[in-house]
């Protein structure tokens, strides 16, 4: 590719195969463990602004390459990245104006190069607060359009549940913004928002109807970790499976389950379970709480919860803002390894019948409480079920395409990771773990799901068409977007790699062979 053509115009920063900062730039959280596959783009493109994002777009349609996008490059299978001749284009620093409509401390503005810690932070100040996921340097461009899971899932839906308008820049270089409930835009706002990311357009911008602490007066959240033993997480799981014998659960209660293989206590890696339970208040003032839903999980606890990251609460009213805080992690990744990740979605109501909870547990302990040499678990557990979830019910007009949300009950990932540098029996010995989780939990006779659903975030795909029966929850979803991925992409710009909707094959012929 003839650089210097690319860069005539562009204010922003471009970084070269050839230069001495490529390795940096090209970095990111899939770089550990598919940097071979698709972590790999000709060159590297910060632009300044608009001007810079609509040359980049222009050069990508006048040479026939794609454009992956990035803003945090947290994606686990590397998706906002590219290789072959295609592009990267960075984010990270592009796009970070925040405000609050003074006529209206609901409606928010914010750039999506802001990282969701950041975001977080701003709102906390203010008295506000947005559900959203856990992991602090996560950028808000992809974590819109992938959902924004977290541990208000129940209470309040995902972060996607909240945008009110997006500000995206086309294939044709046009720049606008795309509102919810317009007729006009009711096409391309549904396949921005849980299509697929980075596919549809650059996003620059998000108007959100977030929410106020003062409208939940007496939410109270526990936080905290606990030495991980077999029986205490079974028994933690338990309460979780138990809440979905009834529908009934107010969406006012939150329970997620972390744990974590390895925590250095006393000079000794020990691991932990991370414990998050949370009322939301959601009736104000007058409503009453009921300490029974927390009182099950104390007894099973034993005592208080240790602080984990230093914050810790026990069964302690705290403002929704500061409860948001809590549930942040602090840290890029769990472990600087590669891993093989997974994450599933379930629709199961017999996961007590089918003994999920001894089955998993007894996963989890193979590697935990008799570790193969050098790996290193992070699963996490969530409840979603009940028919006041507002993750289920959330988006009654379905504006937006994300999948498995009507019946879907838990979500749960399980990670390992592995030291590469102890040889090549650690990693296949990971991937055994994790290919047994999938042959075991997942399927006609799965423990955990007979469906194999996954999320656009969770995925450990990196060809989204041959795998779209998992990512959509129907075929005619799936060829709505293909359509609009015509309409909107005739040319392909935005499919840089197989991550994807549509047609991608014959344009990516070129990968590992630069013009």
């Amino acid at each position: 590719m003839n650089i210097p053509l690319l860069a005539a115009g562009i204010q922003g920063r471009i970084v070269r195969r050839v230069d001495e900062l490529y390795q940096d730039s090209v970095y990111q959280y899939a770089w550990s463990s598919y940097k071979e596959l698709i972590v790999h783009p000709n060159a590297v493109i910060y632009p300044a602004g608009d001007e810079d994002v609509i040359k980049v777009i222009n050069f990508a349609k006048s040479h026939n390459i794609g454009v992956a996008i990035r803003t945090g490059g947290h994606h686990y299978t590397g998706a906002s990245s590219a290789t072959g001749s295609n592009l990267q284009l960075d984010l990270n620093d592009t796009y970070t104006d925040f405000s609050i409509n003074p006529n209206d401390s609901t409606i928010v503005t914010v750039g999506i190069s802001t990282t969701l810690i950041k975001f977080m932070d701003k709102l906390k100040a203010a008295g506000l607060f947005v559900p959203a996921g856990q992991c602090s340097y996560v950028h808000l461009g992809g974590h819109v359009q992938t959902g924004g899971y977290g541990h208000l899932i129940r209470s309040f839906g995902i972060f996607s549940d909240h945008v009110q308008a997006v500000r995206t820049i086309t294939a044709d270089g046009q720049v606008q913004w795309v509102e919810r409930g317009v007729a006009k835009d009711k096409e391309l706002f549904y396949a921005i928002l849980g299509g697929s990311p980075g596919n549809f357009g650059v996003v620059t911008d998000l108007r959100l109807k977030v929410h106020r602490d003062v409208d939940h007066p007496k939410s109270r959240g526990m936080f905290g970790n606990v030495l991980y033993t077999p029986e205490r997480f079974k028994a933690l799981a338990d309460i979780m499976v138990a809440e979905d014998k009834t529908e009934e659960t107010p969406a006012d209660f939150d329970l997620s389950l972390a744990v974590i293989s390895a925590r250095l206590v006393e000079g000794k890696l020990l691991p932990i379970i991370v414990v998050f339970v949370q009322w939301a208040n959601l009736e104000g003032e007058g409503q009453t709480y009921d300490p029974t839903f927390f009182k099950k999980i104390q007894d099973v606890i034993g005592g208080p919860l240790e602080p984990h990251g230093g914050l810790g609460l026990n069964d302690e009213e705290a403002p929704m803002s500061t409860l948001c805080s809590f549930w942040v992690f602090p840290i890029t990744r769990e472990f600087q390894l590669p891993y093989f990740k997974r994450t599933y979605i379930t629709e199961s109501k017999t996961l007590e019948k089918d003994g999920w909870s001894k089955w998993v547990t007894g996963r989890l302990d193979k590697l935990i409480l008799h570790p193969l040499e050098h790996h290193y678990v992070s699963a996490q557990f969530s409840y979603l079920g009940g028919k006041n979830s507002r993750f289920r019910i959330q988006d009654p007009d379905n504006d937006m395409s994300f999948s498995w949300r009507r019946d879907s009950t838990f979500v749960c990932t399980m990670d390992v990771f592995y030291d590469e540098t102890k040889g090549a029996k650690v990693k296949a010995e990971a991937q055994e773990w994790a290919e047994t989780n999938d042959k075991e939990g997942v399927g006609k006779h799965g423990k955990y799901s007979k469906q194999e659903r996954r999320l656009l975030w969770g995925s450990f795909d990196t060809d989204l068409p041959a795998a779209r029966a998992h990512y959509y929850d129907s075929e005619a979803k799936y060829q709505t977007l293909v359509q609009t991925k015509k309409k909107v992409d005739p040319q392909l710009v935005f499919t840089a790699n197989k991550f994807a909707v549509g047609d991608y094959r014959s344009f990516l012929q070129n990968i590992g062979n630069p013009l």
